[in-house]
């Protein structure tokens, strides 16, 4: 399999090629070479610019996900503890009573349980 420092090397060895080679070549012969090299180069160079793209959009795509996570998992957090909280409540008897403990919940989960 070949690595981009192997075929950077191989273009690199292909250029040196170019100038060797058409000393033996027709001018025609020598143009093609020529051309053949530059779009050669020319395509090594889209493919690796491409390949450099799709590592930076890999890269941003798992530091997102890392962000999402770690959010689900302090959300989740938060709802077991909330959840533990509603569970330890007791019932009460009377509206005002049930207003009280309503009141000292949303004060409790506004201001004491912040993630």
């Amino acid at each position: 399999m070949f690595t981009r420092c192997n075929i950077s090397s191989l273009c690199s060895a292909l250029a040196i090629l170019n100038i060797c080679l058409p000393f033996f070549c027709k001018p025609t012969g020598k143009e093609l070479l020529k051309r053949e090299l530059s779009s050669l180069r020319s395509d090594w160079d889209e493919s690796l610019q491409s390949s450099e793209d799709a590592h930076s959009a890999l890269e941003k795509a798992l530091q997102a996900w890392n962000e999402f996570d770690d959010t689900h998992n302090a959300l989740n957090t938060w709802l077991r503890n909330t959840e533990q909280t509603l569970k330890d409540y007791e019932l009460r008897a009377t509206l005002e009573e049930k207003q009280q403990q309503v009141c000292a919940l949303v004060f409790q989960c506004d201001y004491g349980n912040e993630f």
